[in-house]
């Protein structure tokens, strides 16, 4: 499961969005397009049966490190 497309677009947006430099607009755009295919070819299945939990961040906290990332965009998208 941990190769499937989805998984790796996912993790490709979170690298996009926090590794290095803030990327452009085109580089976040095109890692945006690449999550909502994947999301759209991923099988149409039922929750899973682990008991996993999701990760807790605190909502403000994490709100201001994207505003740092990407201070032109506001609370809306551009």
């Amino acid at each position: 499961m941990d190769n499937s497309p989805t998984i790796e677009a996912a993790r490709h947006f979170l690298t996009v969005v926090w590794d290095g430099n803030a990327p452009t607009d085109e580089a976040l755009l095109a890692a945006l397009d690449s999550l909502v295919a994947a999301y759209h070819d991923t099988p149409d299945v039922g929750p899973s049966e682990n008991e996993l939990e999701a990760p807790r961040t605190g909502g403000p906290a994490l709100y201001k490190e994207v505003a740092k990332r990407f201070p032109d965009y506001g609370y809306y998208p551009v």
